[in-house]
């Protein structure tokens, strides 16, 4: 069910000796419709890597892609967030990118840059791999196949609508066990004019702000420029451009080009200087990430006991991202007593998430819960707020609904405690 890797799948370079060594926790998007089945749900190593060569960063132990991704549940849609953010993108396109045929969007998700795009009169046509998902955008008129982005869906797509003029792909990037095939099937997809453009999570936040729950089986790379740039050109890519992006807790948007004489932004060389200021490029950045790992637990873990002894209030949560399984696996929080957690996403609510068998509820359950609960009542709750990415956007739905007295905690970039 899952492989071990012994090289880099990127170039086949070695791996360097040091590494960051998670505990084994279950893939994160695997819920299930009762506590016991969750709370013994299957694990596997999380463990990442480092090429001593291209300085990729990866993960080492890989999950079936198939077992991970075929019954995908998430929706960027249930954000108000990323509903704006690729409204901001299909703006972006719209004004800087004249399309002459189409853009394919390589894990379209629940549709919501296709239906921005359309917005704009831009064609679009997603790839989807989560039936869930796919059937979702399908039934709101959208073009959107089921499938892996393999040769055989690029072949399909090329003979009913021609070549591309842009790819995008968001958050999917990571998602990708073979980026090398990928990345030979968007050049081949994109006419010789086209346009790749992609949005990863940034290494550098797993350093600075240490937010190792954003390492699961799901993402099975962890994005540099210096890695980037030396993959691009070997794949027969130019990277011209970097943005810097906010999404995720900071992500890069990488532009990419078919024609190795594009001019280069100057953001490319000054994204790639601060990494290797920073050391992203080095081995010793593995026991730096591990060391404020080890930092970030004595302060959760003093924060929870304070809270569970002098403070006497009752826990909820809210949001059921992938990386919550991640932070309440290596935070030894499985067996905290948490009555529930909120979660937007209707296809999540009355499922429990894999290794704790917490389970998932809509904001409407909770308030019923706490409205026959008279400690809370009486003295508030406190809020675990997981998708810290979201903070600002979920604390002001918290407040309209948790009693007086309550409090929100958010764990990234800092252990921070909220008041209600």
């Amino acid at each position: 069910m899952f492989k071990t890797l012994n090289h880099c799948r990127l170039c086949s370079g070695k791996f360097y000796p040091k590494s960051i060594k998670l505990k084994d926790t279950p893939p994160a998007n695997e819920l299930y419709t009762s506590r016991e089945i969750a709370r013994n749900a299957e694990r596997f190593p999380l463990e990442v890597v480092m090429c001593s060569n291209c300085k990729h960063v990866q993960l080492k132990h890989i999950v079936n892609p198939n077992r991970l991704f075929d019954n995908y549940v998430y929706k960027s849609g249930t954000s108000n967030f990323f509903v704006e953010h690729f409204e901001k993108l299909a703006d972006y396109i719209s004004q800087n990118h004249p399309v002459q045929s189409y853009v394919l969007e390589v894990g379209s998700n629940d549709g919501i840059l296709l239906s921005s795009l359309e917005k704009r009169n831009i064609k679009s046509i997603g790839v989807e791999p989560s039936e869930f998902l796919a059937k979702d955008c399908v039934a709101k008129k959208q073009v959107v196949y089921n499938s892996y982005f393999d040769e055989g869906t690029v072949n399909k797509i090329i003979t009913e609508h021609g070549k591309a003029s842009i790819v995008l792909g968001n958050n999917v990037f990571a998602h990708i066990e073979d980026l090398r095939k990928a990345f030979n099937n968007v050049s081949n997809i994109l006419d010789s004019n086209g346009l790749f453009i992609f949005e990863v999570a940034h290494f550098r936040y797993i350093l600075e702000d240490g937010i190792f729950d954003t390492i699961y089986h799901e993402h099975m790379s962890y994005h540099t420029a210096v890695a980037m740039d030396k993959f691009a050109n070997d794949i027969g890519f130019k990277l011209f451009n970097i943005e810097k992006i906010s999404s995720h807790g900071g992500s890069l948007r990488f532009f990419l080009s078919k024609d190795k004489e594009q001019k280069v932004n100057l953001s490319v060389q000054e994204i790639i200087d601060e990494e290797k200021s920073l050391g992203l490029e080095n081995e010793n950045v593995m026991e730096v990430i591990e060391n404020k790992i080890q930092s970030i637990k004595v302060s959760v873990k003093d924060l929870v006991y304070d809270l569970s002894t002098s403070k006497m209030k009752k826990f909820i949560g809210y949001g059921a991202p992938a990386k919550v399984v991640t932070f309440l696996a290596e935070m030894e929080l499985e067996n905290l007593e948490i009555i529930g957690i909120v979660d937007d996403n209707l296809n999540k609510q009355g499922k429990y998430l894999p290794g704790s068998g917490y389970k998932i509820v809509s904001s409407d359950q909770m308030v019923d819960i706490i409205s026959k609960d008279k400690m809370i009542q009486d003295d508030g709750a406190v809020c675990f707020v997981f998708p810290w990415n979201l903070k600002s956007e979920i604390i002001g739905k918290l407040r309209s609904w948790l009693p007086i007295n309550s409090n929100a905690v958010v764990f990234f970039p800092e252990v921070e405690k909220v008041d209600i």
